[in-house]
């Protein structure tokens, strides 16, 4: 069917080459729009082939022309004609009056969209209007456009929003409330105005934290919201005490969700369970299987449910968005085809295991992705019991933990650098205490697999001796039911047999389910508890003391010394009795001090101080000293007792503190401490030298694989050798630090031109890139370095990194292995 042109008679409107009229009638009739046009007068001259096939499939007043309708015929009297419904004839006259302002110019377009529904079918149109000049006459081109797909999904959404309210509102226990990231109230349903007081007249418009949270835990829910708007996902359900309007207070158990809805940006709901009608809640929600289904699939948590035959039968719809599967592919066992091959075992063993007991559980694993990507998710499982008690299955929700997944990776890995052991476990009532968490410094200092503690605590609590067991135990329920700080000092015996002194301490934090997480380090005492034990023994014994020990009489003559002064300086006991101590002046004091420490001992009875002395042998060290003038019961001296102690081990050892807290432990290289001052350094010198400072950040291509494939060993092998390679390549007036993982900075210092550091940046390139061979396995890495300078680019440090890590992203999008500087201020970024 082809769109109908007027005949010769009415051409005269049209007035163009029939190629034309041809073309236009082509191009009409490919046109999936109902399409007619009309004269100044309004009669109908062109009809086109969608319309006029509509027209004879249905004989409807608005939007399809009836069959009998011709060429010639006014379409204002078609549209007026009698027969019309009366829903349409407001219709009806609106679209005539739109088509009389574009046919007299007043408007230059006119559209109306409204319903044409027939018996077997609803539907919508939108009705435009425009005006058309053709060869000096006027006339209209309309169009009908069948909008009925857009229609009903408009509807539906009305429809679901109305659903929406009549659903909550139907929850007469279950109050909800749902308000702004702000808090300010949107929802407010009527269990919520019995629970609390508050109508929703009240309610609608103030701001929830004003209405119903005291102020003892304002700030706790305040935290709570922000964290739900910043992650988009709903927090754990706590217990909280909130206010009535009467300002008595309720318990609730209080649960939510985040609504991201588009266009509306993020809705919040609470849902609260009144404690003392929990069990009638918990009925309530059993018995109503669908508004269950309901409210599971408008959440973003994945939900499931699983039968006695610990099969599972149900996924919300979070869950199949999750994985991208239909409920039939997920259900009985299909669900574990989308776990990870490395997880599976693990996780199905957990699952049974704990079924099989009726514990609740929390695990996590990796799950296909719909992506195609592996992510890690929080799987927690409940069970479920009826009225009766009576056990259903299990109940559970998932959650995306794969950054928080990446995250506790990364700090499980600096967790392995403190000394001693992290730890973490769960304390249920009346339930064996479980380890959530163990470092993996347990194995070195308990000699037990981490792995196999956190699934039965009796591999660590059994290395306490026998005897020993009972005070642990009675000490731990102590401060469990005191809810305090936990310390504990005790031993154990190795499966190596080897016996070691353990200091055990955690702080305890209290859970919504009734159970205490504590958290806390163990720590290897034993040289310490052997060095009290020497004190112990020997401190009615004077030679045994470990520091030397002088005494002298009121005249500062020697009397005796210990057998450790003799060790440390040389002398006899002999050699130095009726001396006076001076004779260990080391030269390194002027008189001045030495009249000080004396003018102090006789003021306030005692010194202590850092003095170098210097041994028989000549031999100058240093110790920390410390003289007590004795008196007797007149107040007259009658020694001086002076100790000292040997801390040369001790300066030693705030030098190694010293580079540790400036050094990064891997490398040797400066470490991002040391970094920062080095770079105020640089850019004070250069700003009196009129200099230019170059900031590189360096990211290593291609170091990740290394580490997946051949291990951390290996990588950290790379690393130094990428190390030592930079400081080869560097001036004596350059800095390279590592500032985590893979990636480095480099400061090239006093440069006159930005030029300058080209040759240095091209070096270091080619130096990276070259073959490294770590243990017999031979790679090969390359370099992106973003460079900033100062003054060009910024002119504080923290602005200058932050260029040139932007700068070396650049450098990644061309293909890495090589530099980008960052575009001066005011100029756009370019690949250099």
């Amino acid at each position: 069917m082809t769109a109908t042109i007027v005949s010769a008679e009415q051409r005269a409107f049209t007035s163009t080459p029939d190629a034309t009229t041809r073309l236009l009638t082509t191009v009409l009739d490919a046109v999936s729009d109902r399409v007619l046009v009309l004269d100044a007068q309004g009669s109908i001259v062109m009809i086109n082939a969608a319309l006029q096939q509509s027209a004879w499939d249905n004989s409807l007043p608005l939007g399809c022309l009836p069959h009998h309708l011709t060429l010639g015929s006014n379409y204002q009297d078609v549209i007026t004609g009698g027969g019309q419904p009366l829903e349409y004839q407001a219709v009806a006259q609106a679209m005539l009056s739109g088509i009389r302002t574009v046919l007299s110019g007043q408007t230059d377009s006119f559209s109306l969209s409204y319903p044409c529904h027939i018996s077997a079918q609803q539907r919508w149109f939108t009705m435009k209007a425009t005006p058309l000049a053709w060869a000096e006459q006027r006339g209209v081109v309309i169009t009908h456009a069948d909008i009925t797909p857009t229609a009903l999904v408009k509807e539906a959404l009305r429809q679901g929003e109305l659903r929406f309210h009549t659903l909550f509102d139907s929850l007469a226990h279950v109050p909800i409330q749902g308000y702004a990231p702000d808090g300010t109230v949107r929802y407010w349903n009527q269990a919520s105005e019995r629970l609390y007081g508050y109508t929703a007249q009240q309610a609608l418009g103030a701001n929830l934290l004003d209405l119903i949270v005291p102020a003892e835990i304002r700030a706790y829910v305040e935290q709570a919201i922000a964290e739900m708007v910043m992650t988009q996902r709903p927090i754990a359900s706590a217990e909280l005490n909130l206010l009535r309007q009467d300002g008595t207070h309720v318990s609730v158990l209080s649960s939510y969700a985040v609504v991201q809805t588009p266009g509306q940006g993020i809705e919040l709901f609470s849902v609260d369970t009144d404690m003392t009608a929990r069990q009638q809640a918990q009925d309530a929600l059993r018995e109503s299987e669908q508004r269950f289904s309901s409210i599971a699939n408008a959440t973003p948590v994945m939900i499931w449910l699983a039968g006695t035959d610990t099969l599972c039968h149900w996924f919300n719809a979070g869950w199949l968005a999750f994985t991208g599967r239909t409920m039939a592919q997920e259900q009985g066992h299909g669900w574990t085809q989308g776990v990870h091959p490395d997880d599976l075992q693990r996780c199905i063993s957990f699952y049974l295991s704990h079924f099989e007991q009726r514990l609740p559980f929390q695990m996590e694993y990796r799950l296909m992705h719909h992506s195609g990507q592996y992510r890690w998710i929080h799987d927690s499982g409940v069970p479920r019991f009826d009225a009766q008690g009576e056990f259903l299955g299990y109940i559970g929700s998932c959650v995306d933990s794969h950054e928080v997944r990446t995250i506790k990776d990364q700090l499980a890995a600096m967790a392995e650098l403190v000394p001693g052991v992290l730890y973490q476990f769960v304390l249920r009532p009346g339930e064996p205490w479980q380890f959530n968490y163990l470092s993996k410094g347990v194995e070195a200092f308990c000699g037990v697999c981490a792995e196999l503690a956190c699934q039965d605590h009796t591999v660590i609590t059994q290395l306490i001796p026998q005897e020993e067991r009972l005070a642990h135990h009675a000490s731990l329920a102590q401060a469990t039911r005191d809810l305090v700080p936990w310390l504990y000092e005790h031993r154990i015996k190795t499966p190596q047999g080897e016996l070691k002194w353990v200091r055990a301490q955690a702080t305890p934090q209290a859970q919504p389910d009734g159970s205490v997480r504590w958290t806390g380090l163990l720590t290897d005492i034993t040289p310490q508890k052997a060095q009290e034990e020497r004190l112990r023994l020997g401190a009615s014994v004077f030679d045994n003391i470990q520091e030397t020990i002088i005494i002298a009489d009121a005249q500062r003559v020697i009397v005796d010394v210990n057998a450790a002064f003799t060790r440390v300086t040389g002398y006899t006991r002999a050699e130095v009795l009726g001396r006076n101590p001076k004779f260990l002046k080391s030269g390194h004091h002027s008189s001045e001090f030495y009249q000080t420490m004396w003018q102090d001992i006789d003021v306030q009875g005692f010194w202590i101080g850092e003095v170098f002395n210097r041994n028989k042998a000549g031999l100058v060290y240093a110790v920390m000293l410390n003289i007590n003038a004795v008196r007797n019961d007149l107040g007259q001296v009658t020694h001086y007792v002076g100790v000292s102690t040997d801390i040369n081990q001790l300066k030693l050892q705030q030098e190694m503190l010293e580079r540790v807290a400036h050094y990064d432990a891997l490398t040797q290289l400066p470490n991002r401490v040391l970094l920062a001052d080095r770079l105020h350094q640089a850019i004070a010198q250069a700003r009196r030298n009129q200099t230019k400072v170059a900031v590189c950040y360096l990211d290593l291509d291609g170091f990740k694989p290394i580490n997946d494939t051949l291990g951390h060993a290996i990588g950290d092998g790379v690393l130094k050798v990428i190390a030592w390679r930079m400081n080869e390549v560097l001036r004596a007036s350059d800095t390279a630090a590592r500032i985590g993982g893979d990636e480095f900075i480099v400061l090239l210092s006093d440069n006159e031109h930005g030029d300058n550091v080209r040759p240095i940046l091209d070096r270091l390139l080619q130096t990276i890139n070259q073959p490294i061979e770590v243990n017999g396995h031979q790679t090969t890495v390359s370099a992106s370095i973003g460079v900033s300078l100062y003054p060009d680019h910024a002119c504080e440090a923290d602005t200058l990194l932050r260029q040139a890590d932007i700068a070396m992203y650049r450098a990644k999008i061309r293909g890495k292995n090589c530099y980008s500087f960052s575009p001066s201020p005011g100029h756009s970024p370019s690949l250099d």
